[in-house]
């Protein structure tokens, strides 16, 4: 899969915009009604009501998420977002320009196990407190 930034980087030497868009779960946890309407004792599927104008493509389903240790249910959407405007806007994250702030500095990655990192912010000066796992 595509990741946000192409593998090379460009002939300026930064990194370049690979794919405006990424897949995304989101689930209405707080029952907002953004995606329809699940009431907050629904013990079944049948009473969550999925917001039609969501369903009109295979690709944008509304689906059921059952809430484990709670006995309820809540809805969700699994699709694909839009998360850069353009190469252009894309492009502002490693150039100057009056829409972003230059910061000269190196952001620490630390090992999340199984090849992939995660980084945490601290007030300057600190080091994060490390995460212990449960």
């Amino acid at each position: 899969m595509q990741g946000i930034a192409q593998a090379t980087l460009g002939n300026n030497g930064k990194p370049q915009l690979g794919t405006q868009s990424c897949p995304c779960v989101f689930t209405d946890w707080d029952r907002t009604g953004l995606l329809g309407t699940c009431p907050a004792d629904a013990a079944s599927t049948a009473e969550c009501t999925p917001d039609a104008t969501l369903n009109a493509t295979a690709a944008n389903t509304v689906r059921d998420c059952w809430v484990t240790n709670v006995g309820t249910h809540r809805l969700r959407i699994d699709t694909t977002v839009k998360v850069v405007e353009s190469a252009e806007s894309f492009a502002q994250w490693y150039t100057d320009s009056i829409f972003s702030n230059k910061v000269l500095g190196t952001l620490e990655l630390a090992s999340a196990g199984g090849g992939s990192t995660s980084s945490a912010a601290a007030p300057r000066g600190q080091r994060p407190a490390p995460r212990v796992a449960p």
